[in-house]
């Protein structure tokens, strides 16, 4: 049976808007009306507000959100953004949401963004996961696989849930590199995210490609291999994240190691 949560709708001028904070339904009377008010003074900030009704009622979330919004139950990315919105409130909804949900959250200076990822989406990330972690089993270099772990600074206003990172030989708050799968445009600049939280590599997967971003001086630069990785060879790891065979692609990659097949191609 799916838990039974409460939502907050939002109606303000001519259209509706879903502030996704969710809680449990029957919980603590006094916190619900702290969400409401929460909500209130986040709204009333925007000056084209010219009324509101908040209303709250017992809902199936998955369902009703993509009623809500009016978006199709259909294998695609789906993204929600949504302005003017305190730290506070991206805390509180990273605390309520949690792991009940497959959102991807990110916060970039009071922009929000819940990315809801598609099937496609999530197979390029796990075979993505499963041949870097054969290359690093391989080739006997220690790591922490740290998958979408939340990384996020109040100081500099920045959050972010990658679709997998790790940290090599040492585990620390940052991973050493970021993997993104992008599939979707518009929405928050990730590289922008990445930038202020100070991880030092990230991956992007989009367009069938990798583009690797090293941070110098504060800025990420584009490079054609990873610095961190210098012998893993992208186009290879291309071709098998593109099989539609993620256990062959995996025991091919695993064999072509083993052989002593890892140096890129020049």
């Amino acid at each position: 049976m799916p838990r039974t949560y409460n939502y907050i709708r939002l109606y303000f001028c001519d259209r509706q808007v879903l502030v996704m904070l969710f809680y449990r339904k029957g919980g603590d009377k006094i916190i619900q009306d702290e969400i409401i008010k929460l909500i209130q003074d986040e709204i009333i900030k925007q000056t084209e507000v010219k009324w509101m009704i908040v209303q709250t009622e017992p809902v199936n979330p998955i369902q009703q959100i993509f009623q809500l919004l009016h978006l199709p139950q259909v294998d695609s990315e789906q993204i929600l953004i949504i302005n003017n919105t305190t730290w506070k409130s991206y805390e509180f909804l990273l605390d309520n949401l949690g792991e009940n949900f497959n959102f991807r959250i990110s916060y970039l200076e009071g922009v929000l963004q819940l990315m809801s990822p598609s099937r496609r989406h999530e197979e390029n990330k796990k075979l993505i996961a499963m041949l870097v972690e054969t290359y690093l089993l391989e080739l006997g270099i220690h790591f922490y696989p740290l998958g979408s772990t939340t990384l996020k600074s109040e100081m500099i206003a920045r959050g972010k849930e990658p679709d997998e990172c790790y940290c090599l030989e040492t585990k620390q708050l940052i991973p050493d590199i970021a993997i993104e799968v992008i599939l979707t445009s518009g929405g928050i600049n990730s590289l922008e995210v990445y930038q202020g939280l100070g991880v030092p590599e990230v991956w992007l997967w989009e367009n069938h490609q990798f583009a690797i971003y090293c941070l110098e001086n504060e800025k990420y630069i584009k490079i054609e291999r990873s610095l961190l990785l210098p012998d893993l060879d992208f186009n290879v790891l291309a071709n098998y994240i593109q099989s539609e065979e993620p256990f062959e692609a995996v025991m091919e990659f695993r064999e072509r190691l083993s052989k002593g097949n890892h140096q890129p191609d020049i």
